[in-house]
Parts: C-alpha cells; structure tokens; sequence
C-alpha cells in the first residue's frame, strides 16, 4: 500500500533554535512548490504530453471525491487540481524512539498538539535529521510519503507521486484520496494514533465499496484488491506479532547485550518473512500503533451501523467530543 504521512508544515516555530527556522523554512519552501506547480486537472487530462496512465488515474478523481462527499466526507476544494513534483516521494517522513523500548520521540505544534513524526521535503534533509537522531542513541525510521493533508489549509492537489504504472495503482490512489479525505473531515489533535488510525480503516473499507459500486462485487478490480488486502494484513500481522514479541525482550530481566542480540534475531526473521532487506527497528514498528490501532472496534462499529458511512462518520465525531479511546468506540453503538 502506498505510503502516507500527515505534513506538518504549520507553526513549526514552536520548536526552538536553528533547527526551527531550518525546518519552517524547509516546509514553507516546499508547500510553495507545490502549490506553484499546480495546474487544473481537466487541463492536464487534455494534455496530449501527458502520460496515458496518468490520464487514466487522474480521470477516476473527480468520480471519487463525489463518491467520499455521498459516503459522509467533508467536501472540499481539495484534488482538482494536479501538481508533477518530478520527484519519487512528496515528502520523506524522519521517526524515532528509544532502542530497547517502543517509547517514540515526539514535537509538539500549535493546532495539531504532539506528533511522533517530522515531514522533509528534500531527502537530504531528511537524512541529516536521521543521523542526529541516531548519533542521540535512538532507533530511526525513515521512509517515503507519496501524499500527505494539510487539514484544509491549503487546496491539496492530486501528486505525480500518487500515480503509478502498476497494476493496483487505481486502487492506491482511490485509497489515499479517502485517507487524506478523512482527515479534512475528522482529526484528534495530539492523537496521531487515533486521527491515522481512523484514516487508514476508512480508506481501506470505502475503498472497497467504491471499487463494488463502480466495476461490481465479482469484478476483476475487486478481487485483485481483496487479494492485495489480505496480504497486506499478513504481512501487517507478523510486524505485530514481532513487536510483541520485542515488547517481552525489553521488559525481561536480561542485561542489554542480551536484549540486543535477541533483538536482532527477532527483526532479521520478519526481513526474512517481509522479503525486504529494508531496515526494520524500533521506529518502523511503533508506527503501527499511529496507522494500524483499533481495527477490531471501528470494523465493529462500522458493521453496527450496517456500512451506512455518514452515521458512523457522525459516531466518530460524537466520540472525539470526549477522551477518546478504541476501547471506548462500543459505546457510540446504539
């Protein structure tokens, strides 16, 4: 599945120093680009240099913001137009947390509260921050992001970065714009866990019904989807099962030299069984609890109020009024 994170390149003077200008002016340099690069869908479409594939995609756009905005998601003038960022990734997204526990570094930020992730939008950058984060004896992750919202404070546009040429990149992109869709419609500030978490079920699930409403439950595009799902989720289970098992060496009453080693036998079987020779630690497995968490209670949810997606979107809303928990969710159920 496509890679996303949430941007945040608002009140970045909050942080303090150097550092806080560099990184404000890293975001605001880059949301500018983008925002000059953007040019009106329907003139892209007719662009007869544009790329078939790209054609293809950016046509499906309009067909799914109409389907998020009947399905309960906020409207918004986001995703009319397309801006080609002539680069792999929109943003390259730095994490951290300690190397024997799954305690994540975080930066607090006006509106959007604490955050366990910071958004770069050259890699350099974002590679310099990772290596001071590793010089202060922390675990890093650092990836790609192909999309990311700005909560509504600018007119999103589609990216080149959402795009691809393979087979699920239809699907992809239907699935980021509902994600990001989401969060213009629901957000928790100083929660990233519940706000991704939410986003990423609802983009996942209404992905589905897009794909039945517009080629049919016995499709090709359905199936090809369901199975893409089911792997993901496997592949999603033995992250989870790793970090659990990660959980008990950390707490266990071994010295660290013995903690280290153990850990290293338990992240090289999950490579093995991911199949990637991408590094795997601390930080890349305490994102699963900002993108993965309370999947079990939202599928409950969603299936008490029988798929109607603008009560549950309203359950969400109600629940967030209060402190909010996953486990709190069965109670927004009639």
């Amino acid at each position: 599945m496509i890679a996303r994170g949430l941007l945040l390149c608002v009140a970045a003077a909050s942080l303090n120093g150097c550092f806080a200008a560099h990184y404000l002016a890293q975001a605001t340099r880059g949301q500018i680009e983008i925002l000059e690069r953007r040019r009106p869908i329907d003139d892209v479409i007719a662009d007869g240099r544009t790329p078939a594939f790209a054609k293809a995609q950016l046509a499906e756009v309009a067909k799914v913001k109409r389907f998020a905005e009947a399905h309960g998601l906020s409207a918004t003038k986001s995703y009319t137009r397309y801006a080609d960022l002539k680069r792999d990734a929109a943003v390259w997204v730095v994490s951290a947390s300690e190397r024997l526990a799954f305690r994540s570094a975080t930066w607090w930020f006006p509106i959007v509260g604490r955050v366990p992730y910071l958004g770069w939008f050259r890699f350099t950058d974002a590679a310099r921050f990772a290596v001071e984060l590793q010089e202060q004896g922390l675990d890093v992750g650092l990836r790609p992001a192909s999309a990311y919202s700005t909560l509504g404070w600018f007119e999103d546009p589609i990216l080149s970065t959402m795009l691809g040429k393979d087979d699920g990149a239809l699907f992809d992109l239907v699935n980021t714009i509902l994600h990001e869709s989401l969060h213009a419609t629901f957000y928790v500030p100083m929660r990233t866990d519940l706000s991704e978490s939410v986003a990423s079920f609802v983009g996942d699930e209404l992905t589905r019904d897009y794909l039945d409403e517009r080629y049919g439950k016995a499709s090709a595009e359905r199936a090809r989807y369901d199975a893409d799902m089911r792997r993901s989720i496997e592949r999603r289970q033995w992250m989870l099962d790793s970090k659990a098992a990660l959980a008990k060496i950390y707490a266990s009453l071994e010295d660290d030299a013995e903690k280290r080693r153990q850990k290293g036998i338990v992240l090289g079987e999950l490579r093995r069984k991911l199949g990637t020779k991408r590094v795997i630690n601390n930080a890349t497995l305490a994102e699963l609890q900002n993108y993965a968490s309370g999947q079990d209670e939202l599928t409950q949810l969603l299936k008490c109020f029988g798929r109607d997606w603008p009560r549950f979107i309203a359950a969400l809303r109600e629940w967030a009024k209060a402190t909010p928990t996953f486990g709190s969710l069965k109670d927004q159920c009639p």
